[in-house]
């Protein structure tokens, strides 16, 4: 599966998400793993980023499933 990820008018190539998550208590917030950069990211459910959450710190972390737990937010 292929994803565009569009930020004011222009596709961000080096995003490849791989699985997502979103967290719809209060103001939504969409998490997803990058296959690419090895990382975890968030955004708003307005399409504001808030960033990496998680950065691979060795070639040996490799997120690609994501869940959310609602209860501890």
């Amino acid at each position: 599966m292929t994803v565009l990820i569009l930020r004011e008018s222009h596709v961000d190539m080096h995003v490849r998400p791989y699985d997502l998550a979103v967290l719809s208590v209060g103001d939504p917030v969409i998490y997803w793993t990058d296959s690419r950069r090895n990382v975890i990211t968030a955004s708003r459910g307005d399409g504001s980023e808030i960033g990496v959450i998680v950065d691979a710190a060795s070639s040996q972390f490799r997120p690609r499933h994501i869940a959310v737990d609602p209860c501890l937010g």
